[in-house]
């Protein structure tokens, strides 16, 4: 929710943060707002320009140049979020037809309703055709946002691998991701909850 709350504007800047670059709300790949450095920067549907997944590589990568550069051997912490493989999970357009044969993992949980399981999932029928073939669409569209998320990863790698002198053996990488994601279980065709 950040810089949609009277609490946090786009122009909070947390304290102790040098370079701050936030999206406004959650989940966009194009026509977004960033805050950068607390001043509104809009973008729009420009894939050079304003898919929002390879602007973090761009920004991040220039971020990190600057900074290790320097001579001096003070820490450097980035941190860098994608929306990726959130919905709406826009791929990049050089991804977009990848991984037309996949469908979303038939776990042993796939489609079964569990009437053991609280409320709101006992109550659910199990998917039908309609509803599995969206399943699998969504869960190909989230697969087709994350190699723009290999490139960036592969970039800042390469920044810091690049970098004078040491930065490479005083680099600590921490790659981490939120809680699971639905994809047919337990009937549920896509969903967080």
């Amino acid at each position: 929710a950040y810089g949609t709350q009277p609490q946090q504007p786009l122009s909070y800047v947390p304290p102790g943060w040098s370079e701050w670059c936030a999206l406004q709300g959650n989940s966009r790949f194009y026509n977004y707002v960033l805050s950068v450095n607390g001043i509104e920067e809009k973008h729009g549907e420009d894939y050079a320009t304003d898919y929002l997944t390879d602007l973090l590589a761009n920004r991040s990568v220039a971020f990190l140049r600057k900074a290790l550069s320097s001579s001096s051997k003070r820490p450097v912490l980035t941190v860098v979020h994608t929306p990726a493989p959130h919905r709406p999970a826009q791929p990049a357009p050089q991804y977009m037809v990848s991984f037309t044969d996949r469908k979303a993992p038939r776990t042993p949980s796939w489609n079964v309703i569990g009437h053991d399981k609280h409320r709101w999932l006992s109550t659910l029928e199990p998917m039908n055709g309609t509803t599995i073939e969206y399943s699998d669409h969504v869960w190909r569209r989230r697969l087709r946002s994350l190699p723009s998320v290999d490139d960036l990863v592969a970039r800042i790698f390469a920044t810091v691998a690049s970098a004078p002198e040491d930065a490479m053996d005083r680099t600590v990488f921490v790659y981490s991701s939120d809680h699971g994601y639905h994809s047919g279980q337990w009937g549920v065709a896509y969903c967080k909850m």
